[in-house]
């Protein structure tokens, strides 16, 4: 009985380690950098750093992120990237448009064509604080 309780605890204690957050030097906000949005040869352009929950408008639209992941954990072979999941909600009905997940560091096309209708094409994250939990991304036509 001795033997299992043991074993019991060290595949416990096995599972709790892998979900160890390594320690990582946050991002600082930004500084000297223009959030906000703004019109550059006629098209958008958005720079904003938001928390979970939080939102921007633009037109018919609204941009909110609804979750910021880091999934790094000690005993992984490669470090996983942050990423966050903006939401995009169409302002005349309210409805959901589609969800599109963005990792740190990278900028992608916007997946969802009813997006891409409203006018905006690109999105991209430059930095994700998940101790403080906000998220530096641009949005752009």
């Amino acid at each position: 009985m001795k033997i299992l309780f043991l074993l019991l605890i060290t595949f416990s204690l096995f599972e709790v380690g892998c979900c160890i957050r390594p320690s990582r030097t946050e991002p600082t906000y930004p500084k000297n950098v223009e959030l906000g949005w703004v019109q550059k040869d006629g098209r958008n352009y958005g720079r904003f750093v938001l928390k979970k929950g939080e939102h921007v408008e633009i037109n018919k639209l609204r941009i909110e992120v609804i979750e910021i992941v880091d999934d790094n954990c000690i005993g992984q072979r490669e470090s996983s990237p942050r990423f966050a999941t903006f939401k995009f909600i169409n302002l005349s009905d309210g409805q959901t448009i589609c969800k599109d997940i963005v990792v740190e560091t990278q900028s992608s096309m916007i997946i969802c064509n009813e997006v891409k209708e409203l006018g905006f094409n690109y999105i991209g994250v430059y930095a994700i604080n998940f101790t403080d939990g906000w998220v530096d991304f641009e949005i752009k036509e």
